[in-house]
């Protein structure tokens, strides 16, 4: 044997060395380890239990975690998918009431937040406060061993502790699995971060407020969030008012048309409006009747000239009367509209008033 491994046509194995089917073998026995007793119903921290019993002690293998409540019969319905729509970057109760079990009962990994700037990134519900990221080392077996246990304890039985929490998806190792695709079961995901180095769970937005029967011990009805009325446009941060119906689809906000309702034209009215005139100020100087005490009729009587003749004065038929061109009122006048201003009568001819008062005395007038 010693001269057929010197001819150099088998060597003989080096001391300390595995060859490389043994090593293949060991590989698929550790393998078969690993998947076996998950095949027959065994989690992924029971396994590992199994294979290293004196890994059950350590942080990540914690027995299956009990609400403080009693949890009732009923159980929440599946979520639907409810993206982000609103700008409202604070953690809501529920993602931080999780946030605490996870870390206190498994004691692995750290936060990785729950809330991120409205500006960074696509559509996130961290930028609403209810998804929450829980950083873990994939290198290190005890932070793997602790979100596998997670994942079992919140997918297993069709998913109910997920539906008590109003878990929506949960994405890890470049895979999603959606409460609404719960048929699907977990599926490929490729986005911005393969999420290999932490869990990303998002909320809808009963769980995300802390109303599911997880927390309170009743079945919360689903709710639906803000809803977007009109396309680009902003919404409103989700109130104190619960919306349980789902939003409808958001249209384009209609252009505003300009109606021409027709004007009714107003009376324009003068800047400095003139009276009317009456009979008075268009004839002149009208004689007051004996007995009639209007005031309305009587002239002014601030000059003595502008004075109405008395009956016992005034001029007899057969007096002859020149006839002042200037105080007679020609036809245009006498149909001038009357909401038109006339021109002011002219004070009285002097001459004229000369001529009568010498008529009166006997004087014989020049």
């Amino acid at each position: 044997m010693a001269g057929k491994y010197a001819k150099g046509r088998h060597r003989a194995p080096r001391r300390g060395l595995v060859s490389g089917t043994t090593r293949h073998r060991a590989m698929a026995a550790g393998v078969l380890g690993v998947a076996l007793p998950m095949v027959l119903g065994a989690t992924g921290a029971e396994a590992a239990g199994v294979l290293h019993p004196d890994r059950a002690s350590q942080p990540g293998v914690a027995p299956m975690p009990r609400s403080e409540v009693a949890l009732p019969a009923g159980i929440e319905d599946l979520s639907p998918y409810e993206p982000q729509v609103s700008c409202d970057p604070h953690v809501k109760p529920g993602v931080k009431a999780f946030e605490d079990f996870v870390l206190t009962t498994w004691h692995r990994g750290f936060s990785g937040g729950a809330v991120r700037e409205c500006s960074k990134g696509a559509t996130s519900e961290h930028k609403e406060g209810r998804a929450w990221d829980w950083m873990l080392n994939p290198n290190s077996y005890a932070d793997v061993v602790a979100g596998q246990r997670v994942i079992d304890w919140l997918l297993s039985d069709d998913a109910t502790i997920a539906r008590r929490l109003g878990l929506m998806y949960v994405i890890w190792n470049q895979r999603i699995w959606s409460a609404h695709k719960l048929d699907e079961g977990w599926n490929g995901y490729h986005g911005e971060s393969d999420h290999t180095d932490h869990i990303h769970f998002s909320f809808d937005w009963a769980g995300a407020e802390k109303r599911t029967s997880w927390w309170t011990g009743k079945v919360a009805p689903m709710e639906y969030g803000p809803c977007r009325k009109y396309l680009g446009e902003p919404v409103p941060a989700y109130g104190d008012t619960i919306n349980l119906k789902p939003c409808p689809k958001p249209v384009h906000k209609p252009k505003h048309k300009h109606k021409h309702e027709p004007q009714v034209e107003e009376p324009t009215t003068p800047t400095n409006p003139q009276p009317m005139p009456d009979d008075s100020t268009r004839h002149g100087p009208a004689n007051t009747a004996p007995g009639n005490s209007s005031q309305n009729n009587q002239p002014a009587q601030d000059d003595p000239d502008d004075a109405a003749t008395s009956p016992q004065d005034a001029p007899g038929p057969d007096d002859e009367i020149e006839t002042d061109p200037d105080s007679m009122i020609s036809p245009r006048e006498e149909t001038m509209p009357k909401h038109e201003p006339m021109p002011a009568a002219r004070e009285p001819n002097s001459a004229r008033m000369v001529q009568e008062e010498a008529r009166r005395d006997g004087r014989p007038s020049r």
